[in-house]
């Protein structure tokens, strides 16, 4: 056999090979861009297209002022976008040391201070069965019973695993052993409510006046730049905001509720009022995991609310302010919302995740370009894509209730190589929307509540029946509440217990019922 019919052959088999591999990944091209082109197509019920709609949203802020522009919180973001640059940079050892060094702006160090006697004051906690119905701190104790006795405080905690009281919260305890003028639990608020004072009243002020001057928190391209990041990062990387988000939430809960322990009216509402905002806060551009927190401030706030009630510190005036504040709150449009946040950083996580895979070595390199080239990325976009407009779909936000099997029907995609990546995504979705169905159901509660107590300062007991409310306390029962789930309200010797359950169907151990007992 001849060189040259050596080569021709060699030539053949290669474009047969190239042909095998090439002619596939084209057709997979293809026809990504075919289902991704026709999910974009979508329209809304008036004919616009729904990305557009959502760019137009996640371009368009609500109305009043971003907590993420203002100066205290702006710094601490300014400061973590200046910290993870440099984390960029650095590797092995360097790496490590540098991500274990605290953030220095006031917020940071504020709320590192808070969460810290939080973990102390979880340690004196008394141990809790999570069989035992009801838990205590659920909505149906009194919560009375999470506070441990003096006796313990002087003792320690038993889960103490070896670490010593703070100096600072041990001496504390010590002034307080000799006072005979307060009782055993007027002691042990006494001491919380010192050792939570905050070192720094400056910057604790700042984060009242920042939260009651706020209407809304997420991303916009103006909190990007500022940070100093590129413009067009922007909703690549969610906002790392939340870990004070929850630290305020829990601080106001325990403050509020120690004080109004102790029957202290005024500073009950001082205490109360900056984590009223934080629950009020409407969301922007969220991430699923950013409206997960963003309902635990709500349900703190709940729970802050129940206990308050049950000492009777508050006047109709208080009732009827907290009221309205919790109808303003819609769940369902917040999900709505959420879910398209989580859309849009879903279509540019994408390109950020890999994108740092380019720079391994050659195969590396060269198979995460072939998977790009494929198509097989944009598939995995348009089955998120599909699922999540799908379940988005099944959201009333007027009528603030869900179609469930319309939502389950949507998450339920079909198993193939060619989504796996979506189906590792779509099922947190439904995981997600069973909470802010809780949240939506302890609401309710809050709204119910106040507008009860309200009756019986007025009346002298509580009603018969909730339709005893209407229209006087109540101008029409909370949205959602009759149309979708169960609700019972049973009047009981002194008080009354209140059930709500949005999905009342799902196993027992999903616990979606809300228990309010007064």
């Amino acid at each position: 056999m001849t060189m040259t019919k050596k080569k021709k052959i060699t030539a053949i088999v290669f474009l047969v090979l190239l042909g095998i591999v090439l002619v596939p990944l084209l057709f997979l091209k293809a026809w990504a861009a075919y289902r991704l082109g026709e999910v974009n197509a979508q329209k809304t019920a008036q004919g616009t297209l729904i990305s557009q709609e959502m760019q137009v949203r996640a371009n368009t802020p609500p109305e009043g002022k971003n907590l993420l522009e203002s100066p205290l919180w702006l710094d601490r973001l300014k400061e973590q976008a200046a910290r993870n640059k440099k984390l960029s940079e650095l590797s092995g050892e360097e790496h490590t040391a540098a991500s274990l060094q605290p953030d220095t702006n006031a917020l940071s160090r504020w709320c590192s201070e808070q969460t810290a006697k939080s973990l102390q004051y979880d340690r004196f906690k008394p141990r809790v069965d999570k069989k035992v119905k009801p838990r205590p701190g659920d909505f149906d104790s009194t919560q009375r019973e999470l506070l441990p006795t003096f006796e313990a405080l002087q003792k320690g905690p038993e889960r103490a695993a070896n670490q010593p009281v703070p100096p600072e919260l041990s001496s504390i305890i010590e002034k307080y052993e000799a006072r005979k003028d307060l009782s055993d639990e007027g002691k042990v608020l006494a001491v919380f409510l010192e050792y939570f004072q905050s070192g720094d009243p400056a910057t604790e002020e700042e984060i009242k006046k920042s939260l009651a001057e706020s209407s809304f928190f997420g991303d916009t391209a103006k909190v990007y730049v500022k940070q100093g990041l590129p413009e067009e990062d922007y909703l690549s990387y969610p906002l790392a905001s939340l870990a004070s988000l929850k630290a305020l939430a829990q601080h106001y809960g325990h403050t509020a509720l120690w004080q109004a322990y102790l029957g202290q009216r005024e500073k009950t509402l001082e205490e109360l009022q900056p984590l009223l905002n934080l629950a009020s806060l409407e969301g922007h551009n969220s991430t699923l995991i950013e409206g997960l927190v963003r309902i635990s401030s709500r349900a703190i706030a709940a729970n802050a609310v129940h206990a308050i009630i049950r000492e009777n510190v508050l006047n109709e005036e208080d009732l009827l302010s907290i009221q309205t504040r919790f109808s303003r709150i819609n769940i369902m449009d917040d999900l709505f919302k959420t879910l398209e946040g989580e859309e849009l950083y879903c279509g540019k996580t994408f390109d950020v995740e890999f994108e740092s895979l380019f720079a391994g070595g050659f195969w590396k390199r060269s198979f995460i370009r072939l998977v790009y080239f494929s198509g097989y990325m944009d598939l995995n976009k348009a089955a998120i894509f599909k699922a999540m407009r799908g379940v988005r779909a099944a959201i009333d936000t007027e009528g603030q209730t869900l179609d469930y099997a319309a939502w389950k029907t949507a998450e339920d995609m079909p198993k193939s190589i060619f989504n796996i990546m979506a189906r590792q995504i779509i099922p947190a979705v439904g995981k997600v929307s069973n909470k802010f169905f809780q949240i939506q159901s302890h609401r309710d509660a809050v709204i119910l509540a106040c507008a009860l107590e309200r009756y019986r300062m007025k009346e002298g007991s509580f009603p018969e029946k909730l339709e005893a409310l209407i229209p006087e306390y109540l101008p029409q029962m909370p949205p959602g509440s009759l149309s979708q789930g169960s609700l019972s309200y049973k009047p009981v010797e002194g008080g009354y217990e209140l059930i709500l359950n949005k999905l009342p169907d799902l196993p027992a151990d999903a616990r979606m019922e809300t228990i309010w007992r007064r």
